[in-house]
């Protein structure tokens, strides 16, 4: 064993502070973007959400910036050439997707729909963003706009055919069985306090809609005693960004 004291020797190496936003050229941005977004991969990867969350938001306030004032003051960098305007472009769509599968995983569904909302202004057939989307408005009870952006991604992934990403398909489709299932059960929810409560206060002989009679009958039945098996929810996205 070492008994002898312990000597480290340390070197303090300078550090140049990173270069303001508005001061990096296009091709700055670029490599900025690109660096950062792939510390956020490794943070997802790892486990670590929330870190992951505000690397991707960190990328992509630097590709999203514009800064107007030095743009008419003609000072600071020059600005992307059109083929860097387009590589920005498509780094903001899928940085926004890649804070929405960091929102799903910590369950914040709001801030999932901002997301989303983001990347299918840029890719309007985006499969994943339209998927998260619609697992956002299921987990918010809004279940007529989670239908529509589910079915428009299994659309959308289906037509690739070969290329079609089958794990994908299957999270939509559980999800949109879970959304069939829910929205039915509100419906049943909806007709037994509108009928079923009439006809258990009033005691009035009234008839409802033709085409309910059977529906109501079955949710007064429900409402005392018999026990609806709750809906299956999918669980959070596995899909790494």
């Amino acid at each position: 064993a070492v008994t002898g004291p312990l000597v480290l020797e340390l070197e303090l190496l300078p550090f140049t502070p990173p270069k303001p936003v508005e001061n990096l050229s296009g091709a700055e941005r670029l490599a900025e973007v690109e660096r950062v977004r792939e510390l956020g991969v490794r943070k997802f990867q790892a486990g670590h959400i929330a870190r992951a969350r505000r690397r991707f938001e960190r990328a992509l306030t630097v590709a999203s910036h514009r800064n107007l004032f030095a743009a008419v003051a003609g000072t600071g960098a020059d600005p992307p050439t059109p083929e860097e305007a387009q590589r920005l472009q498509e780094h903001r769509a899928a940085l926004s997707n890649n804070i929405a599968a960091c929102c799903v995983k910590l369950e914040e569904w709001d801030d999932t729909l901002t997301a989303t909302a983001t990347t299918l202004q840029i890719k309007p057939e985006d499969t994943k963003a339209l998927y998260r989307q619609g697992l956002a408005y299921n987990r918010l009870s809004n279940y007529d706009r989670a239908k529509k952006a589910l079915k428009k991604a299994s659309r959308l992934e289906a037509a690739k055919e070969k290329l079609a990403d089958r794990a994908l398909l299957r999270l939509i489709k559980t999800e949109l069985n879970g959304v069939t299932n829910q929205g039915l059960q509100r419906n049943r929810e909806k007709e037994s306090e509108t009928w079923g409560g009439k006809l258990q206060s009033t005691g009035l002989q009234e008839t409802p809609p033709a085409g309910l009679i059977a529906k109501a009958a079955t949710a007064i039945g429900t409402a005392v005693g018999v026990q609806r098996k709750p809906a299956t929810e999918s669980g959070e996205s596995p899909l790494s960004p």
